[in-house]
């Protein structure tokens, strides 16, 4: 397992795709800006809409990774190579779940990043909204 991981982790880091992920990301953060009534709680406790856009963005380059092994023929021979299938997918998903992380972790400064440039001093993090201030409605939705 601990092989595959690597192989992964490897094969994952030294791809284009997931930098074009988190800069995806940014630009469906600042159209969910852009594109937004006014500027509301609810839309900041959201982080713009990046937890969403962070799911999406995880299955486009999940089934792209997927793709791109049985399009290069690399799946067969991992799947020859490896005793049980499921610790190969594991892997796979083990390499996922860390991206899907690193991609919130980035919506969220984003977020404040967003927040300090379009939103201003409109809204504190210390606001209430729903019996929680707002910074941890965000971390909330975050999580």
């Amino acid at each position: 397992m601990k092989i595959n991981l690597s192989h992964e982790f490897y094969k994952f880091a030294h791809r284009k795709i997931p930098l074009y992920g988190i800069l995806v990301l940014l630009v469906l953060m600042l159209y969910t800006v852009g594109t937004s009534y006014k500027m509301t709680p609810s839309l900041l406790s959201q982080g713009f809409g990046a937890g969403q856009w962070a799911i999406i963005i995880i299955i486009a380059i999940s089934s792209d990774m997927i793709a791109m092994e049985w399009r290069n023929n690399t799946m067969a021979t991992l799947l020859y190579k490896t005793s049980h299938k499921s610790i190969l997918y594991t892997a796979k998903f083990i390499v996922l779940v860390f991206y899907s992380f690193i991609l919130l972790v980035f919506g969220i400064i984003f977020s404040f990043i967003l927040k300090t440039l379009m939103v201003g001093s409109k809204f504190s993090w210390h606001d209430d909204y729903h019996g929680h201030p707002l910074i941890n409605a965000l971390f909330l939705n975050m999580g």
